[in-house]
């Protein structure tokens, strides 16, 4: 596989996963402002619109990469997770977030390394 189609595969699949934390936004901003009906029902289809495009690009990547590491990489949606949190809800980020965050991505790069070592 070329490297700039490695890097495009990368980039596509945590764009997806940047879509799936968006439905996770759109689904607790539903719930968390009671102001009417039609907001709630307003973000739940929001949300709903996020996991469908979520899902077309997510059989995209799959037909392109590794399912190991497609997986693998799934753990970035929690780091999103904790800024969408902070930024839109103001929850605090606490030490063990940030250590559990770096252990994600330490566990990503581990598995895309092991993986190119296979493969070579």
């Amino acid at each position: 596989m070329k490297k700039t189609t490695k890097i495009q595969n990368i980039i596509l699949l945590e764009i997806a996963f940047f879509i799936y934390a968006l439905s996770s936004l759109f689904s607790k901003t539903a719930v968390s402002n009671n102001s009417s009906i039609w907001h709630m029902i307003g973000f739940y289809g929001l949300s709903l619109v996020m996991l469908g495009t979520y899902a077309i690009i997510w059989q995209q990547v799959l037909k392109r990469m590794d399912l190991s590491i497609a997986f693998s990489n799934k753990g970035v949606t929690i780091i999103w997770g904790i800024l969408f949190g902070n930024v839109f809800f103001h929850e605090t980020i606490t030490i063990g977030m940030i250590i559990g965050s770096m252990l994600v991505i330490a566990g990503i790069i581990l598995m895309m390394k092991e993986k190119e070592n296979v493969k070579q």
